[in-house]
């Protein structure tokens, strides 16, 4: 029962997860604009370990709160995943000595493309339900026509 309830929630909250993976990567990326920019430092502090004791391992399951853990770890390779049987929530763990980490340089990437994908989805959402009148839909249709021509 566990298994097929634990793919259930993952199923059902990938959504969410995507949307919290997407908040992660726009702030790793300013962190690494501060950190690497501002201060010229090489590491930034992980997200995860922040606040909590800097020694040789740290808990990290009050900090992570994906369902779809593989999120997470796309953002910190150095996190340990270990599920236990008959506990429904896995261990997370990480070892990295102080909490410091180079993260990689597709997470600005991620971070701007899926910013853009919830923007269109949210505009396209308004877009199809009612909530914008129709003549409101027809002279953005029309400014989009001639933006198009070139008039």
């Amino acid at each position: 029962m566990y298994p097929f309830f634990r793919f259930l929630l993952r199923v059902i909250f990938f959504p969410v997860d995507v949307f919290i993976f997407t908040y992660h990567c726009w702030l790793y990326t300013f962190e690494v604009m501060h950190y690497r920019g501002c201060l010229k430092l090489e590491e930034e502090p992980c997200i995860f370990c922040r606040g909590l004791n800097v020694g040789d391992a740290r808990c990290l399951n009050k900090k992570v709160k994906y369902r779809n853990l593989w999120l997470a770890k796309l953002l910190n390779p150095e996190m340990q995943i270990a599920y236990k049987k008959g506990h429904f929530r896995p261990r997370i763990t990480c070892e990295k000595e102080g909490g410091y980490l180079t993260s990689s340089a597709w997470i600005p990437v991620a971070a701007v493309l899926l910013g853009l994908s919830w923007f269109c989805a949210l505009g396209l959402g308004l877009w199809v339900s009612d909530l914008i009148p129709e003549e409101v839909q027809k002279n953005i249709e029309a400014a989009f026509v001639s933006l198009r021509s070139g008039d």
